[in-house]
Formats: structure tokens, C-alpha cells, sequence
């Protein structure tokens, strides 16, 4: 028997986790695509039924959360389990990642709202208007999801501020890691942040939620799996078929919930999503040849890896825009509005998207720090 361990991709290596990341973000462009032509969950029916695995566009955020712990923590895993610079610079190097893009995306979608988009259409951009002054402030201090202003200005964004949120805990998370270890780490993070959940909801009356903390330290397990010298007998577990029980569990779990919503709170079905994402990582991350590693590492996949963040800031304006001066006009049926959206708008979106990266994204991108650690420049959410 070959009791050698599995060949794992060198760090520099990250192309198969842009493939997942771009696989999500595309996930939510048509999910939003198909709610902007008009379809809905409940009104589906026949060969229409097979549109029903994209009306889950939150498991891609689930994805993004665990991918972004995953990232994170590979310095860390592959070090003395600690912030090589600290905290601080952790923060900052955080906050050039991932604010400037996102304010940038914000005076977009103002400027937007403000020339074309300020009428309600009875579409889900309707849920964005009217933007307030709390609201514009909300977003500027990134606790909008904290205070009521979860879909207004730009629906995309309440991921954002999840987030950014989670970083501030990402440090005191790993001090825990260190000591008590992945499991007991884990464990009081579900305590705690659905402790503090509970407590502003029953308080301030909106939720934190609590969950996607969790999936962000399912993504540091993941890491740890892969490049932790303590984790070494578990690389010699059957991760592929694993992917295959999280795709049944996961798949199980959202028949429930959508059928048995009562059985199946949707906190839960996030984590059943995060062990799925959990697997894939550990999966493609252990050998280059495995078919999932190949299927993610493909080239067009890569690239749009590279500017996803961008692309899930921007897409739901511009969607609008398209739906509401090109199309609309031409009174198209939902089928041939939903077909004009995903091969036309879709295609000048992800162009307005690369474009939008190379200007407000690509140059806050923090590579110094990071290449020494042999971490990559493609970071996102």
C-alpha cells in the first residue's frame, strides 16, 4: 500500500480557488439575470423548473466567505499559526483590498440611480429605492446589513459589509486557533456569533448573521488542512468522495429547507454549503491532476477569478440598465428577455467589470506583503 501523502499544489498555485470564485460570482450574475427577466421561485413550472437551482444566489456568497478564510489563513497555516505583521497591518492591508473597489462601486451605483435609475420598475431593483441619507451613510461605515439598509442602493452589497465585519474578528480568531485549537475555536465561534446575533436582533431588531462568521472559519480550516505541518494524516482521507457527500447533504439540505422551511432554518443550509465549498477547496488544493483541480483551473475560469469582486459590485445596475433601456422597450417575454440579458448584457458586463478592476481594483492590490508568502495578487471576497 502507498502510505506517501498527496502531492499539494505549491501556494503560488491558486488558480483552481479563482475558478471557484468566478464559478460564484457568475452563479449570482444569473441568478439575478433570471430574476431580473421576471421569473420567479414559486411561478416555475415544467422545463422552467430546471431554473430553480439558480434562485440560491446567497450559497454563492456562503462560497465567497469560505474562500476568503481559506486565502487568508495560508500565510498563517504555513507560518507559526500567527500575523506575520500583526493585526494592524492586517486591517489596513483589508481595508485597500476591499473598501476603495467598493466605494468606487458605490458613487457608480449613486451616479446611476441618480441619472437613470431613481423610478421603480417593478423589478428587484425597486428594493434599492428610495436611497436615503442614513442609508448613503450606512454604506460609507459599512454596517448597512446592521441597521436596516440590507438591499437598499445596491442589493449586492450586503455581503460587503458581512465581511468586512468578519476581519475584525479574523486576528482574535486565530489566537484561538493557536491554542485551543480548530475544534474549540470553531465551536465558540458558533456560540459566540450567534450569541451576539441574537442579542442585536432582540436589541436593535436586524440581523448580523451570525453564520457566515462560521463559514469563515470553515475557509480556515480548510486551509489548515491543506498546509498545516498538524494536520498531516488527514490529507490521506478520501477528500473527493467527501465532495460528493457535501454535494448530497447539501443538496438534501435545501430540498428541506425550500419545501420544509420550519425544519431547516436557512443559517443551517449556509453551513452545509460552507463543508461543501470546505471540500472542494481541500479537494483541488491536494493534487493537480484530480478532475476537479483541472475543471476549476481552466483558463476563462482563472481570469474572471482575477476581477469577480468587481464584477459581483457592479452587475446588478448595470443589469437594470440594460433590462430597463434596451430591452424593455422592445417589450420582450420573459424567456426572450431572460435570453438577451445572459448572452448580450452578460458578455459587456464582464467587459464593464474587467475594465471597472482595472481601475478601481487592481491598483490597491497589496502584492508586496503578500509575495513573500508566495500568496498571489487575486484576492476578492
Amino acid at each position: 500500500m502507498n502510505n506517501t501523502l498527496p502531492k499539494i499544489t505549491p501556494p503560488n498555485h491558486l488558480g483552481h480557488v479563482d475558478g471557484l470564485r468566478a464559478l460564484a460570482a457568475m452563479y449570482v450574475v444569473v441568478t439575478h439575470a433570471i430574476e431580473q427577466a421576471g421569473f420567479k421561485r414559486e411561478s416555475l413550472s415544467g422545463f422552467g423548473n430546471i431554473a430553480m437551482i439558480f434562485f440560491y444566489g446567497y450559497y454563492a456568497v456562503a462560497v465567497f466567505i469560505v474562500i476568503s478564510g481559506f486565502c487568508l489563513m495560508l500565510p498563517v497555516a504555513r507560518g507559526d499559526g500567527t500575523l506575520k505583521r500583526g493585526a494592524l497591518d492586517f486591517f489596513k492591508r483589508r481595508f485597500w483590498r476591499i473598501v476603495p473597489p467598493y466605494y468606487c462601486a458605490m458613487f457608480l451605483a449613486l451616479l446611476l440611480i441618480w441619472l437613470f435609475l431613481n423610478q421603480k420598475t417593478g423589478t428587484q431593483w425597486d428594493q434599492c429605492l428610495p436611497v436615503t441619507g442614513k442609508s448613503i451613510v450606512t454604506h460609507l461605515l459599512l454596517v448597512h446589513d446592521a441597521f436596516g439598509d440590507i438591499r437598499n442602493l445596491c442589493y449586492p452589497f450586503w455581503s460587503i459589509s458581512i465581511e468586512w465585519r468578519i476581519y475584525f474578528a479574523f486576528p482574535l480568531v486565530g489566537l484561538g486557533w493557536r491554542y485551543l485549537g480548530p475544534v474549540k475555536t470553531i465551536v465558540l465561534t458558533v456560540v459566540f456569533m450567534h450569541g451576539v446575533s441574537w442579542l442585536w436582533e432582540t436589541t436593535v431588531g436586524y440581523s448580523l448573521s451570525a453564520s457566515y462568521g462560521v463559514l469563515f472559519a470553515m475557509g480556515m480550516l480548510a486551509a489548515s488542512l491543506v498546509w498545516s505541518p498538524d494536520y498531516e494524516r488527514y490529507r490521506k482521507l478520501p477528500w473527493n468522495l467527501f465532495v460528493g457527500v457535501a454535494t448530497v447533504l447539501m443538496v438534501g439540505a435545501t430540498f428541506l429547507q425550500t419545501r420544509h422551511a420550519s425544519m431547516v432554518p436557512l443559517f443551517l443550509t449556509n453551513y452545509f454549503v460552507g463543508f461543501w465549498a470546505l471540500t472542494i477547496l481541500v479537494a483541488s488544493s491536494m493534487e493537480e491532476n484530480t478532475f476537479i483541480h483541472k475543471c476549476l483551473a481552466l483558463k476563462p475560469l482563472v481570469f474572471i477569478g482575477t476581477f469577480s469582486y468587481s464584477l459581483y459590485l457592479i452587475h446588478a445596475p448595470l443589469l437594470q440598465m440594460f433590462w430597463q433601456y434596451v430591452f424593455q422597450p422592445m417589450r420582450f417575454q420573459p424567456l426572450l428577455m431572460l435570453s438577451a440579458l445572459l448572452f448580450v448584457a452578460v458578455p459587456l458586463i464582464l467587459l464593464a467589470a474587467y475594465l471597472f478592476f482595472l481601475a478601481c481594483e487592481r491598483p490597491f492590490m497589496q502584492n508586496r506583503s503578500n509575495s513573500k508568502l508566495g500568496i498571489g495578487k487575486r484576492k476578492a471576497l
